[in-house]
């Protein structure tokens, strides 16, 4: 006995504790390859959104650039009064007349724009060789145009914007970055020159402030010619792109291009970084699982030890259990080992209690079950009204007067299968395809009985939600619904029957033309079926006179708080009901 009991115990510890050990292993190393793979997946994430907010701010400043350009080039105001310094330097007025109407096309250009707080300088070239500068001040100069680095693309452009890499400014360490395009007069004939001149600290102000952050970040922005425009200080490290330091291997890379100006950004970050944070947390994971393992074990063996006596006795007397005894109210006696486990002890006398219980359980099992057949049978045969038989059979009667022999054996054929459907008593839960073709038998009879051309209908459920399991009678009741009291209008009528689903709710909505749902009628069933006592009202369950609320309740009793049930009014003429449940209900 005792040589039993020990070999027992060690098979309870063996079972359990590998068992345990096997599923916190695996647990934790999912766990740590899941946090492994979100720590560099949220390290990417950190470098798109540095890559989104260098692109945002960049495509901002180079925007308001090339909108003060175009603004420039299309103000008639600018224009005209540079046309007019452009006459007085052609026809070699005085100078002071010169610089007057440079002040003239300054202020017309502050005027036109305000004071020029977004960019740093505004330069007007006239096509003989002048130069306005406007910014902190205004400045005329004679220059040699064509001998400017910028004025051969300039002209073969023909009017597009043409973007300078960064370069020395006039003070101290300041760099500027300008975007320039050639203008016409109204004759289409070259007429002149804009700059709009930035300061590379405002325009790369967030690349700047990224990189200056974060030393294992690097930023890079390319010119479409391959020139690099940031770093734009001479004395910053640059790294070749095509290099092991700027590897996909040793780095987290992000790639952007703004289409508008043609330059291409890339973000890097020190892959090795984030590695670093991986081992560590893999030496604290490590430490946790050997530590949680330990006690475990150890766990596994005290709890062995202390449940083998008394579930091997409790065991015993569950073999001995007859369904039959306890249902009589004769349980039998039994022996409560002296135990100072108190779980195990609650145990016995849990298992006790679940005896008694499991009489008086069993017993209203069988009553609930009873209610349920009838409930089931009262709802099969609420669903064929004698008035409903009474119409198609009097409809018969006069098509058969009228010789319309093959419309009565459409109808009947019908009808039969409509009947064959209605009869079937032994399922609670029919597909949605099956649902649908009975609905569909219903709508031919009553087409036929109130002429084809009177009423329409259509249904549209996708081939993947065919299959789903539904209630039994949920859609016929609303159509029936519908003839009852909303066709109250003159033909022709229309419903249309829907399925949808998520992949956890199905729903079904049916709709009609009859319009007559007012919202105080929508809000005052709503109201009564809310307040509904489901088990009252299942005495007197029917269909006749009652369709909504019968749906109702079956939907409610099958799906309970998951249940759909809605009715929308909100397109004039037309009215929705929408019903539902949980996909995977079940059986």
């Amino acid at each position: 006995m005792k040589s039993r009991l020990i070999s027992y115990r060690l098979y309870l510890f063996y079972t359990f504790s590998s068992f345990i050990v096997i599923i916190i292993s695996v647990f934790f190393v999912l766990s740590y390859y899941r946090n492994a793979q979100n720590i560099y997946a949220s390290e990417q994430q950190e470098i798109k959104v540095y890559a989104d907010s260098v692109v945002n701010s960049l495509e901002q400043e180079m925007d308001t650039m090339s909108a003060i350009s175009m603004n420039i080039v299309y103000s008639n105001a600018v224009r005209d009064s540079f046309n007019q310094f452009n006459k007085t330097t052609v026809q070699n007025v005085d100078d002071i007349s010169a610089r007057k109407e440079a002040w003239n096309l300054s202020d017309y250009i502050f005027i036109t724009f305000g004071a020029f707080q977004r960019v740093r300088q505004v330069n007007m070239y006239s096509l003989n060789g002048y130069e306005v500068s406007i910014g902190n001040g205004v400045m005329m100069n004679k220059i040699d145009l064509p001998a400017c680095p910028w004025y051969a693309p300039v002209m073969n452009l023909a009017g597009k914007k043409y973007i300078t890499a960064p370069g020395p400014g006039t003070q101290r360490g300041e760099y500027n970055l300008s975007l320039i395009r050639l203008f016409y007069d109204n004759l289409g004939q070259p007429e002149g020159i804009t700059e709009v001149v930035q300061d590379c600290a405002r325009l790369f102000k967030t690349p700047f402030e990224l990189t200056a952050g974060n030393t294992n970040l690097r930023i890079y922005i390319l010119s479409s010619d391959g020139k690099f425009l940031f770093p734009y200080m001479p004395d910053r490290h640059i790294e070749p792109l095509v290099s092991p330091v700027n590897s996909n291997k040793n780095n987290l890379i992000e790639i952007r291009h703004l289409e508008n100006y043609d330059w291409t950004i890339y973000v890097f970050e020190n892959r090795h970084v984030v590695a670093k944070s991986v081992r560590d947390m893999k030496y604290y994971y490590l430490l946790l699982l050997i530590t949680i393992l330990v006690d475990t074990t150890l766990i596994c063996f005290l709890i062995s030890n202390q449940l083998t006596t008394s579930i091997g006795r409790l065991s015993d007397t569950i073999k001995n259990f007859e369904l039959k005894n306890v249902v009589d109210g004769k349980p039998g006696k039994l022996f409560v080992p002296d135990t100072k486990v108190k779980e195990i002890d609650s145990l016995w006398k849990t298992y006790s209690t679940m005896q008694e219980k499991l009489a008086l359980s069993t017993k209203e099992l069988l009553l609930r079950k009873s209610e349920e057949t009838k409930v089931k049978l009262q709802l099969s045969q609420s669903f064929v009204e004698p008035h409903f038989l009474y119409n198609i059979l009097n409809t018969i009667s006069v098509m058969a007067e009228d010789n319309m022999d093959d419309e009565i054996i459409e109808m009947c054929e019908q009808l039969t299968s409509y009947l064959r459907y209605v009869s079937k008593t032994d399922e609670s839960l029919v597909s949605v395809e099956e649902e649908l073709e009975m609905t569909k038998n219903y709508l031919e009879i009553m087409k036929i009985r109130y002429g084809q051309d009177n009423f329409f209908y259509k249904m549209h459920c996708p081939d993947n939600l065919l299959q789903i399991r539904i209630p039994k009678f949920v859609i016929q009741p609303l159509t029936e619904n519908i003839f009852k009291y909303a066709f109250t209008e003159s033909p022709p009528w229309k419903i249309e029957i829907s399925v949808e689903s998520d992949g956890t709710v199905w729903q079904l909505k049916v709709t009609d033309n009859g319009g007559f749902f007012s919202d105080e009628k929508k809000n005052e069933i709503l109201t009564q079926f809310a307040h509904l006592d489901i088990d009252s009202e299942l005495k007197n369950l029917h269909i006749g006179g009652a369709g909504l609320k019968n749906t109702y309740i079956r939907i409610k009793m099958r799906y309970k708080e998951h249940a759909v049930f809605k009715i929308d009014n909100s397109v004039e003429g037309y009215t929705s009901v929408v019903i539902g449940g949980l996909v995977d209900d079940g059986e």
